[in-house]
């Protein structure tokens, strides 16, 4: 546990979870292992191992295909617009989706093959 100021006269702690990180992402497909560089904060001298849960939109199976694509296809063309919004949206790339460990609807993947960052399915 390292602690570091985020805010004046206030503590705070990051708390690594390395020990816990491979049966969490088991039991819970969705996470992803993270490593908050060392200086991401003032006082934190040493790299935390955590875990993330990647940004997604989750929609039902049944949505067109057609549809699901052109959502996925229209956030990634946008994304000025999310990061005017929130900067953590600056994060966002289509490679992102290699953390994704629960299935993709058929429609967003299609994207993610025609772009190049997944294979196409045979």
């Amino acid at each position: 546990m390292q602690g570091f100021t985020l805010a004046p006269n206030k503590e705070l702690f990051l708390i690594s979870r390395e020990n816990s990180q491979q049966r969490l992402m088991a039991e819970t497909p969705y996470y992803a292992p993270l490593t908050i560089p060392a200086g991401s904060y003032k006082g934190q001298d040493k790299p935390v191992k955590t875990f993330s849960s990647p940004n997604i939109l989750a929609v039902d199976k049944k949505l067109d295909a057609a549809l699901a694509y052109r959502l996925t296809k229209e956030l990634f063309a946008h994304k000025p617009e999310l990061v005017a919004v929130s900067a953590r949206m600056s994060a966002l790339s289509p490679e992102g989706v290699a953390a994704i460990r629960i299935p993709l609807h058929v429609g967003a993947r299609r994207y993610f093959e025609e772009i190049g960052v997944l294979p196409r399915k045979k």
